[in-house]
Formats: structure tokens, sequence, C-alpha cells
């Protein structure tokens, strides 16, 4: 009866996993790998039934894992994805993880949890996947980042996917997919990707056309010229059968010109085609409907909003889900609101109207859009100000938690990267280069790391190839990072290097290595105070045949922190720190800074800011806020300093006499 149970149950899960990626789930835009299917809904509960009642029978503990498995599968299956969550976290079988870990994964990027999915996908060794399983998790990173809009991030790791071999069943999709990624960041790319498709024999129509009607979105060509092309691709044979792509792609454009009339024609052909997807008719009237609001055309809104069929919402994103499914109550507040402002006035009722809706969004978690209204009634109703404003700091106070748990996740990510970044220069510096070469190689292989990030590691082992290997060996490795990692600032740096040799190719052609150290020289001579190490080679007329590109006291990709130094330990900086934690959340949301207060002896504390990736990084951002410190700081200036440092440095200190020389060359106040 047990495992009759679980046969039939093993049938269902795999025919609801198949239906993950359907037709229509290619016009979407949420995930590499489809959505649950709603029609699976009942079948799966009677399931997850029946295998809880197993387990609660079930004594052997490797069967219940078993159980968890199958029961967090279902659960994701019907779009629970928290619950799905909590029953592969029961799962502690090492031979369940590989099965587990790609649906456990997804969950975490279903819900929001970005950062730790990220991290998850991290520390999977990749050495123990097959080819395709490694296709999957490269691709489903590609879609992790692809909602963090990093787009060439997503995009270089869906081309990682590509190059081990795509399941069959998304190679046409994800290609689309690929194509779309790089429309935005290599045009000629993504023309060539998407012709692939276009000109495929084997791609399904649905895709081809789709391809079409991309290429011709990123063409330079004006709207109206868009739309011609468009119309041309329904004398297409392909297009047969699948109009409605085409004319869903114009009503589009129409739109984008806000020609109602012609919007509302093409968009009728789009919901009266006979073969146009449930889906696709629900969002194409979600797209109508929100037009109308646009044009305050209340009314014509409703029709559309009250015709999507709730039972189908595939294509729609979650605000879009959620509003339509609390259509009722949203529509009546519209209404409201609507018939206060056609009176022309802006009574109580009104704002009472409005503080309701911002209610209704908060409620539904809508966030934004309850902030919007709020911010709106502080400027239009100053009797209730302060009442607005409370309410917008309680939204603020909850923002900063949910950042600061995004901010804990990005800093793991950044110190796994500065840690490993370390131990190559450690190996560096030790002239240990073969064994530096084989990390490196190995750090890019787990692709633990964002493109740019991973562009820094292969810097570094450049340099190792520079001190170890012939002129030829460190200009094909120059020339690979240049095209691999094309618009980062690493691309842009190595074509210095290469122009210098290309100039220089007689002194080259002397080397047995391509570079040559010169850390003795600068251990041996006095180098004025204020020089770098280069600058001191252009003052003396003495020096030949130094190394070349090595700057000892500020290396490529070397991490920074900025930091405030008070020489009191009776003041309290929880303020200061409080504030500048404020300043980073609102003008540099997306870099992962962290801060932190240290303790020198009994005379010193510091306010530590960073990880900062460079050097511009960090000094821009001390500009910036070195122009509020005066508003924030309200004790003497002469007790507190600014500057910069080298997180190396700052790691390895003990005391405070041994940042005195940081503290003399960077200081401001």
């Amino acid at each position: 009866m047990k495992y009759n149970t679980m046969f039939n149950v093993d049938a269902l899960l795999s025919k609801a996993e198949s239906s993950l990626f359907r037709d229509e789930i290619a016009l979407s835009e949420f995930s590499l790998f489809g959505a649950p299917n709603e029609i699976y809904k009942i079948e799966l509960a009677s399931a997850i039934s029946k295998l809880q009642r197993l387990l609660v029978e079930e004594k052997s503990e490797a069967v219940r894992e078993e159980l968890y498995y199958r029961i967090g599968k279902a659960y994701y299956l019907m779009s629970d994805f928290y619950t799905a969550l909590a029953y592969f976290e029961l799962i502690t079988n090492h031979s369940l993880f590989k099965d587990r870990d790609l649906w456990k994964i997804n969950a975490l990027r279903e819900i929001g949890k970005l950062e730790e999915s990220l991290i998850e996908i991290n520390e999977i060794d990749f050495n123990g996947l097959s080819p395709k399983e490694a296709s999957l998790y490269y691709a489903l990173k590609s879609d992790i980042f692809r909602q963090q809009e990093i787009k060439d991030s997503a995009a270089y790791y869906l081309g990682r996917s590509f190059e081990i071999g795509v399941p069959l069943k998304y190679k046409f999709y994800w290609q689309l997919c690929l194509g779309k990624m790089l429309s935005t960041i290599d045009v000629p790319q993504a023309k060539k990707v998407l012709r692939k498709i276009a000109r495929s024999n084997s791609a399904p129509s649905l895709l081809t056309l789709k391809a079409e009607v991309e290429l011709i979105n990123i063409g330079s060509q004006s709207v109206d010229e868009r739309i011609t092309a468009l119309r041309e691709l329904l004398n297409r044979g392909y297009s047969i059968g699948l109009e409605w792509l085409v004319y869903a792609a114009q009503s589009d454009l129409y739109r984008l010109q806000n020609e109602v009339d012609s919007a509302n024609v093409v968009s009728e052909k789009v919901l009266a085609h006979n073969t146009v997807p449930i889906a696709v008719k629900n969002l194409e009237r979600w797209k109508q409907g929100q037009f109308m609001l646009l044009l305050n055309k209340l009314d014509d809104a409703v029709i559309s909003f009250s015709q999507i069929d709730v039972e189908e919402l595939s294509l729609l994103d979650k605000r879009s889900k959620t509003l339509i499914l609390q259509r009722e109550n949203w529509i009546v507040l519209l209404k409201l609101i609507d018939q206060q402002q056609s009176e022309n006035t802006k009574s109580e009722l009104y704002f009472s109207a409005m503080y309701e809706l911002a209610t209704f969004y908060r409620e539904n978690k809508l966030y934004n859009d309850a902030k919007s209204i709020l911010n709106d009634l502080v400027l239009i109703n100053p009797s209730k100000q302060i009442d607005y404003l409370h309410d917008l700091y309680l939204f603020d106070k909850a923002g900063v938690e949910d950042e600061n748990n995004v901010y804990q996740q990005k800093l793991v990510i950044k110190q796994k990267l500065y840690t490993k970044q370390e131990e190559l220069y450690k190996l560096l510096d030790a002239e240990k280069y073969e064994e530096l070469i084989v990390l490196a190689d190995a750090i890019i292989d787990e692709s633990i790391l964002a493109i740019g990030d991973e562009s820094r590691v292969a810097y570094i082992k450049a340099m190792a190839i520079g001190y170890s290997q012939s002129v030829s060996s460190f200009v094909s490795t120059l020339e690979s990072i240049k095209e691999k990692y094309k618009g980062y600032p690493i691309s842009e740096l190595v074509h210095k290097y290469l122009e210098y040799i290309d100039k220089n190719k007689s002194k080259f052609a002397l080397r047995k290595y391509a570079l040559e150290k010169t850390k003795e020289y600068f251990s041996n001579r006095n180098i004025k105070q204020g020089d770098t190490p280069i600058e001191s080679i252009k003052n003396d007329s003495q020096i030949s045949n130094v190394g070349t590109f090595i700057d000892i006291q500020s290396r490529h990709g070397e991490a920074y922190y900025f930091v405030l130094l008070l020489e009191d330990m009776r003041i309290n900086l929880t303020p200061v720190r409080y504030a500048i934690g404020q300043f980073i959340r609102t003008k540099h949301t997306n870099m992962g800074l962290g801060h932190d207060l240290l303790e020198f002896g009994s005379s010193c504390q510091l306010l530590r800011v960073g990880i900062f990736e460079s050097l511009d990084a960090v000094t821009n951002f001390e500009h910036q806020v070195e122009k509020m410190l005066p508003e924030i700081i309200k004790f003497r200036e002469k007790k507190y300093s600014t500057f910069v440092i080298q997180k190396s440095i700052l790691d390895s200190v003990e005391n405070i006499s041994d940042i005195d020389y940081f503290v003399r060359k960077y200081i401001n106040k």
C-alpha cells in the first residue's frame, strides 16, 4: 500500500513538473524554469494528505526523509513555496541533497530571498554534478541575477549553461531569454542569438515568431516602422494560428504612443483570436486596464479587470496577481476616489478614501504603492501631515529591517570574495605562481562570483602568469580577459597593458618572463612622501628595466574601508552610526555596504564602513559623507578624523599606532 501510494504520487509529481514549462510560459518574464500549473492543485493537495498519513505511520528515518522531499515538491508545484521550504529543511540525508537543492533554491528565489539563494548555490560542489545538473544550476543563477536586474551577470551565466549543454526541453526558450538579456547590453550579439531561433527548422513556431518580434523591437526603427514590420510578420507561414502574438506586440506599441483607438482595436483582435491561450488573454486585459487607468478612464479599466479569469494568472507579476485577486475591494476604493475627483473636491471623504487605499496596499504588502499615496497625502492634506509622516516612518522602519537582512547576506558573499582574493595575493607575494593559477581556476570554475568580481580573480591570475611565463602566454591571457570581460574596468585596464607591450616589443623580447618584480628596489630606496612607487620611478633617471604595471601600495582589485576615527572613548558614536546607516540605505542601496564600531586600546574608537571594491568608490563615498558629518556630529571637530584604508591593512591592525601613516596621508578634519 505504501509503495503503491508513493508510485502514484511520483507519477502525479512528474506530470505537474512537466507542466511547469508550457507554451504560454515562453511569453513570461518571470523564470527560466516556468511556473506551477493551477490545474493540478486539487490533485496535489490530495496527494499531500496521503503522504502525510504515511509519514505518521513510518518508522524508518530514511523513508520519512523521502516523504519530506515528495511533500515539499508537491507544495512547490502548488505555489506554496514557504511550506515547501519547511519540508526541504527537514531533510538531513545527504543522498537526497542533490534532488532537493534545485527545488529548494528555486523556492527561495520565488519568495524573493535572492541573496540567500545565491549563497546556497555557492555552497554546492559543482565537481560532483553531471553536465546537465551543472547547466541547470548555472541557469538558476542566471535567473536570480535577472530578478536582481543584473543583466550582464544573468546573460553570462546563462551563456555558461549553453557551453555545458542545456536540457533539450529548455534549449530554444532559454536561447530566446538570452537574446532578450543581451538586447540591452550587446545588441549585435543579441541579434545573433535571436536569429538562430528565427531561422531554426526545429524551434517551435511560437518561439520562432517571438524571436522575430524581439528582433523588430531591438532594432533602431521608429515605433511606426516597428508596427509596420510586425504587420509584415503576418505573411509568414509560421504565424498561422499565432497571429495573436503579433497583435499583442502591436497593441503594446500603440499604447506606448497613447493611440487609444488603435490600441483598443488591436487588443480586441488578441482577445477574439480562437487559438489565444487564456493566460495571454488575461495579460492583455490587465495591460489594457492599466492603460485606461493612466488615461483616467476608470469605467473602461474596471471592465477589463472584471473580465480576467483568476484561475489563470501565470503571466502576471506578483503585484498584478495580488490586485486581481483582491479586485472587488480595490475597485470599490478606486471608484470612491474617482467620484471625489470628478466632483473636483478635496474633501475629508477624498482624503479618507485615499488613506483607505494606502491601507489596502499595505495590508496586501504592496508597500511602494502605499508609500506613494501617503507621500501625496502629506503634500495635499496639511492638517493630518503628522499622521501620514508617522505612517511613512513605520514603513521606513520595516524597510530598514528588511534591507539590513539583505545587507548581511550581501556582506557574506562579499566577504567570501575578499577572503579568496587575499589568498591569491598572499600566493602572489610568496611567488607561488603555479598554486595561485590553480586556485584562481578553481574559484572561477566554482562560479561563486558575479561576473565583475570574477574578472578581478582573472586579473590576479594573469599577473601570476606574467611573473612565471613568457610574454606570449601573458599577452594571450590578457587578450582572453579583454574579450571575456568586455565592458568591465578590467577589460579597459588590460587593453592599456596590451598597447604598452605592443609599443615596446623589442624590450619585452629580451625577457624570460613577461613581468619583473620591483619589490627589492622599493624596499631599499627612500621614496619621497606623497609619491607612489610608480611616481618615484619616473623621478629617478638611474632606474632601468623596472617591473611593469605593479603599484606596491595599491594593487588592482584591492578592497577598502572608509573610517571615522574618534580620539575619545567617552563619546557615544551610536547616533552617528545610525545616520551613516540611513545615508547608505538611501544613497548606496546596491553596494552591499556594512558599518560597525571598533575600539583601539583605551583611547580611540573607529566607525568602519565597507567593503568598497575600488579606491574610486571609497573616495567618492568619503567626499559625499564628509559634507553631512558637521550636521550629525555634535562634538568638537578636532576630536575626529576621516580616512581611507586598505582592507588588508585594517584587518591586520592591532593598535592605533599601526594606522598613523594612513591618518597622516588621508586626514580630512
